[in-house]
């Protein structure tokens, strides 16, 4: 896909929970801010954060940075584990006008009473996940 049509999709924020399955909701709360729900497999508690983004476009390719921020005006849910360092960034270079290098990388701290043994699985099993489900959504949204 051209880099355009991925950008659109990374930067509806606010559809989130459209685009990525584990996605409970992505309620905006100001024009680079947002809070997300993830929705985690029993028995973990799903997880939540708020997150800035921070976008820097070049010609060729674009960088989509977030980093939570600290809003205590979103209660914590006693059901939902806040992810209160969570980071990563979306990184897309065109390869030509109809192909786009992603990459996508996130601080893999779960907190909460997440085992140690499944950390590893987890991390690797998240980053795959997104950009799998990034690329349904681009195929539903833009099929022939």
């Amino acid at each position: 896909y051209n880099i355009d049509k991925i950008s659109k999709m990374i930067e509806d924020l606010e559809n989130y929970d459209q685009i990525f399955k584990r996605v409970k909701f992505s309620n905006m709360i100001s024009k680079d801010i947002v809070h997300i729900r993830v929705d985690m497999p029993y028995p973990i508690s799903d997880r939540d954060y708020i997150v800035q983004y921070i976008t820097n476009k070049k010609d060729r390719e674009a960088s989509y940075k977030f980093k939570a921020v600290q809003n205590t005006t979103i209660p914590v849910d006693d059901n939902c584990i806040r992810l209160v360092n969570a980071a990563g960034e979306w990184y897309l270079k065109m390869v030509n006008e109809t192909s786009t290098k992603v990459v996508y990388t996130w601080n893999g701290e779960l907190l909460g009473d997440f085992p140690d043994w499944a950390l590893t699985r987890a991390w690797d099993k998240q980053g795959n996940e997104m950009l799998e489900w990034l690329e349904e959504s681009l195929e539903e949204l833009y099929k022939d």
